[in-house]
């Protein structure tokens, strides 16, 4: 099988930065993950690479699902918020159309 060079390409967050060397059955390369200047250097497989079962090292994966638990939080507390808005608008608005009473 004829060896497919991946150096220098971008296959996802992955940049290929050069063919690893070890008694591998298939070709593996050396690669930075660019979801962050300073993130991780890894050996992975060149099929993997291309059939984009692996995209990145996984931090940004994870940083996506915290950011979603964190956005359905937020969602809910502004949803909290709004309700009580609402629920400060009518009780003024009552206030405002009871007649008031003389204190005798």
């Amino acid at each position: 099988m004829k060896l497919i060079d991946l150096k220098g390409q971008t296959l996802g967050q992955w940049k290929v930065l050069s063919r690893a060397n070890g008694a591998y059955d298939e070709a593996h390369w050396w690669c930075r993950c660019l979801c962050s200047p300073n993130c991780i250097t890894k050996i992975v497989s060149g099929a993997a690479l291309r059939r984009g079962s692996t995209t990145s090292c996984g931090r940004l994966t994870r940083f996506r699902a915290a950011w979603g638990v964190h956005r359905k939080r937020l969602a809910e507390i502004a949803s909290i918020q709004g309700s009580l808005a609402r629920l400060i608008r009518r009780v003024a608005a009552l206030v405002e159309t009871e007649p008031r009473r003389r204190n005798a």
